[in-house]
């Protein structure tokens, strides 16, 4: 998730991406389903392959512990997960998302269940020690509806005093990029050249609506193809989001801040990292 990210551009390139972005002002009152992942999907890995977060999870799994990553995308973490020892499941919305990881898994000789699938509505029962929803992606579900029926399919998919790890972005921090100005992502090496990303954000009280522009370039510098990715998340309080997982009966066990597991601080902490537990009675 874009918390996750941030050119060189010819000048008559830069031009028109100012002038294009400029006209886009997205409302806060259009609330999509569902980012549409699929339209960048063999694009992902080259703007998003971040790792700050590998080690937080690698020292909370061990060597045949059962594992449910929801909305894994293309494998940033799934793929070292399984490295370690993981017995993986993989959950994702979007069908070529899925694809990318799948290949990837052929490609490295790995094994690992994966389901394309809405995390709101999972048929598993008891059956994993550890969840997983990573990459602040939880943000994205918006709206209570949503994200109650997200955490408890976390719930149900744990054994009895199973750790769910849910990741999200501390808005405090995080509303202070949300401004109404284009703002850079990167460049980034692809074959063939190389691609830009950037991206207008507005709104924030609670959702966030995003602008993505995803522009790919020749080796020569020409612009050759531009997606745009409309893009949503919602800035969700820590005080909202002890009700949900209390609601979806979860026992509160830690809230860090980074993925350095220090405590979280409501005005500095760049992140909430939740910890919480499956206890039933």
């Amino acid at each position: 998730m874009y918390a996750r990210h941030a050119l060189c551009r010819q000048g008559k390139a830069r031009a028109t991406l100012r002038r294009l972005s400029s006209t886009v002002r997205p409302s806060s009152e259009n609330i999509l389903n569902y980012i549409d992942y699929n339209t960048v999907a063999e694009l992902y890995d080259v703007y998003a392959a971040e790792k700050y977060d590998h080690k937080f999870f690698l020292n909370r799994i061990r060597a045949g512990m059962r594992v449910l990553e929801l909305m894994s995308g293309t494998g940033r973490l799934s793929i070292p997960l399984i490295k370690a020892g993981a017995i993986l499941s993989c959950v994702d919305i979007s069908q070529r998302m899925v694809n990318v990881l799948q290949s990837k898994l052929r490609a490295e000789k790995l094994q690992a269940k994966v389901l394309c699938a809405d995390v709101q509505h999972l048929d598993y029962s008891s059956e994993f020690e550890i969840v997983i929803l990573p990459f602040q992606s939880f943000m994205e579900l918006v709206g209570k509806t949503k994200q109650l029926n997200a955490l408890r399919s976390a719930y149900q998919a744990l054994v009895p005093n199973g750790l769910f790890f849910c990741t999200m972005h501390n808005p405090a921090v995080r509303r202070k990029l949300v401004d109404g100005v284009e703002h850079k992502v990167g460049k980034f090496p692809c074959k063939q050249g190389y691609i830009v990303v950037t991206g207008i954000e507005t709104g924030g009280f609670p959702v966030v609506q995003r602008i993505q522009f995803i522009d790919r370039y020749n080796n020569n510098g020409h612009l050759e193809e531009r997606i745009k990715q409309p893009m949503q998340f919602e800035m969700i309080e820590k005080d909202q989001f002890r009700e949900l997982a209390i609601e979806a009966g979860f026992l509160i066990r830690a809230v860090y801040g980074d993925y350095d597991a220090n405590e979280f601080d409501e005005e500095t902490s760049p992140v909430m990292i939740w910890e919480l537990e499956k206890c039933e009675v």
